[in-house]
């Protein structure tokens, strides 16, 4: 009884934006929706007669039985409504309880396929309210999923009870019979879902073979597991490492150990949580605040994949580390806390090491954008704040200039919002034009898969670029089309060749390679 005022509520609280015509929606939302021949026709059995094609997750059919009851239910209110007989029209039960949870399991059904947010009227969605926030909307049709099929089987036994049919003893066995053989086939037909036999924990505890290293350790002496290289897949706004070999290995080491692990394929970790693990495969900028939250003092076991490539910063951290162990797949390492922290004073005296050899400071000014040679760079000091502001719902231009010369660059600019939800799955992308106007370089991709490090709510996007033709044009713009609201604040534009520092002195900060330089340069 509150799925439709809640629908209602969160349809009319969103009329503010009426008369927008957005595309705005959020990921998973029409992917997941259900669909009718999902929840209505067999698939995958051999009565199959319309083939239904979506993941598992967005299927739940209610049986033969109840695709009957469903199609005898909707013919008899079409019946009574025809015949005014009103409220009574939607009586499915003599308790007027059960009628009313049947009709709000149908509700949800509606919600699950979408209704009346179809594809093609992905606008509407806009003016929903927070009910647009909902990613897996298919999941509703499990409330209709059960009232259907109780209410299946209430109609079976009236009938069964009233019908003075001689046969009804035999009709009632064949429809339990025929229930349950669509019910075992139905979970045969998908071997995996029942019966995975965990190939890669067999044998998890043996004293021979890849998994030896297991006995040899006391795992009471450490508290978490850092696999490297690393992945993370959490919040919904940061896919990291996805396919690493380190997966699997990793999974079965937490099995075995007991220690958790600091890496997750789980899309429902929290946006803070996500970025302080990621701090620790980022490089080394700030801070750590996951330091923080260790209980204790315990060291972190490493567990490194022979078959993987490491970043730099995942490098430092192996650097850092004591060998306990390895086999023919893994290398199994020890990783104080204490070293961790080391690891930002040591990229800061990197940083400060490539200021002393780029000679004299440069003072940061309104059109100085090409006063060093090869270098472009916008600090957006023009601007009312200091900053580039604007909505980001539709593609926005960022960045356009003339390239001065052939050759790698490397791009980078900071964004705000690297902890807000759907910030970082901005897209962004790079062109670079030729002196005719026409398009020979074209990269195209998401604000998180080139961050390389954060400070707080700011996130440093990084890439490289190609330069092949002289007298090129490189142009930079952005969008994001699952926020309807709010603006992006970008700041410190900055595209250099990739063997040139870039230093700036301004207000008291020194910025190198559009990464500020904490160190005191007294010491």
């Amino acid at each position: 009884q509150f799925a439709l005022p809640f629908l209602l509520f969160n349809l009319f609280t969103g009329m503010h934006n009426l008369g927008l015509d957005r595309t705005a929606y959020p990921w998973g939302f029409y992917p997941s929706r259900i669909l009718l021949n999902a929840v209505f026709f067999p698939e995958g059995l051999p009565h199959e007669f319309i083939q239904f094609k979506g993941v598992v997750r967005s299927k739940a059919y209610v049986g033969l039985l109840g695709t009957v009851v469903a199609a005898v239910i909707l013919f008899s209110v079409v019946r009574k409504l025809v015949r005014r007989d009103g409220i009574k029209a939607l009586q499915v039960s003599e308790n007027p309880a059960w009628s009313l949870l049947f009709w709000a399991g149908v509700i949800a059904l509606l919600i699950a396929m979408g209704i009346p947010f179809s594809p093609k009227w992905k606008w509407l969605l806009n003016h929903a309210g927070p009910f647009r926030q909902l990613r897996a909307v298919g999941r509703f049709v499990f409330p209709f999923y059960y009232t259907m099929s109780i209410t299946s089987f209430l109609f079976l036994w009236r009938w069964y009870t009233r019908s003075q049919w001689r046969m009804r003893h035999f009709f009632l066995v064949g429809v339990m019979l025929f229930a349950g053989y669509e019910s075992v086939v139905n979970v045969w037909e998908r071997p995996e879902l029942h019966a995975n036999p965990i190939d890669w924990h067999s044998g998890l505890y043996n004293q021979t073979g890849k998994n030896e290293w297991y006995s040899r350790h006391n795992f009471e002496a450490f508290q978490a597991i850092l696999p490297l290289p690393y992945f993370h897949i959490g919040s919904e706004n940061y896919w990291v490492g996805d396919g690493s070999p380190v997966t699997t290995p990793a999974y079965a080491a937490s099995i075995g150990t007991g220690l958790p692990l600091t890496a997750v394929m789980l899309s429902r970790t929290s946006i803070n949580q996500t970025l302080m693990n990621l701090d620790l495969v980022m490089e080394p900028y700030h801070e750590y605040p996951l330091l923080d939250e260790f209980p204790d003092s315990r060291p972190l076991l490493i567990i490194r994949h022979k078959k993987g490539d490491l970043t730099e910063p995942e490098m430092a951290l192996v650097r850092k580390s004591i060998l306990l162990d390895e086999n023919r797949e893994l290398l199994i390492y020890s990783l104080s806390l204490d070293s961790i922290p080391v690891l930002i004073r040591d990229r800061q005296r990197a940083l400060r090491t490539l200021v002393e050899n780029s000679g004299d400071f440069r003072e940061a000014g309104p059109d100085d954008t090409l006063s060093v040679p090869g270098v472009l760079y916008e600090d957006f000091s023009v601007e009312p704040d200091g900053q580039f502001r604007s909505e980001f719902i539709s593609a926005t231009p960022l960045f356009e200039a003339p390239i001065p010369d052939t050759g790698r660059y490397m791009v980078s600019f900071w964004f705000e919002g690297a902890d807000r939800d759907l910030w970082p799955r901005t897209n962004f992308w790079n062109e670079l034009y030729r002196e005719d106007g026409s398009k020979y370089r074209y990269i195209y991709t998401d604000f998180f898969r080139k961050m390389v490090l954060r400070d707080g709510s700011w996130g440093l996007v990084e890439y490289p670029v190609h330069v092949e033709e002289p007298g090129s044009r490189l142009k930079i713009s952005f969008r994001n089309r699952i926020i309807t609201g709010g603006e992006m604040v970008i700041d410190r534009v900055l595209v250099r060749p990739v063997d040139q520092t870039h230093v700036v002195r301004e207000e008291g900060q020194v910025w190198v390679n559009n990464r500020q330089l904490f160190m005191d340069f007294s010491d």
